[in-house]
């Protein structure tokens, strides 16, 4: 009898096997795919990465706070009281100065005295 069990049991372990063999080969089919996606999908990343990191800004404050501008371009990037704004716009109509001097003109122009 237990030489009928081994003889029995030999066929569905040779099937058993096969099968094994399709299921593997299959999970090494899914798992090859499984890895190249995972592969391309970091080559994709590093150089958009690499793109973002060497991009620069096109405003620049530098170049607006600095330089010379005219009364109405100081009154944009730095609001004043809408009195402080008029009185530069009434003495300094058509200047150019830059940010510190414009806020020199702004404590001349609260100094004045007014003459009663």
């Amino acid at each position: 009898m237990s030489k009928q069990k081994n003889l029995d049991n030999s066929p569905e372990t040779e099937n058993e096997v096969t099968e094994n063999k399709v299921e593997q080969k299959e999970l090494d089919g899914i798992s090859s795919t499984a890895e190249e996606v995972v592969k391309s999908s970091p080559e994709i990343e590093k150089p958009v990465m690499a793109k973002l990191a060497n991009v620069t800004p096109v405003y620049s404050t530098k170049g607006n706070t600095t330089g010379k501008m005219g009364v109405s371009r100081f009154l944009s990037l730095y609001p004043q009281d809408i009195y402080v704004a008029t009185l530069l716009k009434h003495y300094y109509p058509k200047s150019y100065f830059t940010k510190d001097q414009w806020f020199e003109k702004i404590d001349e122009v609260l100094n004045i005295p007014i003459n009663s």
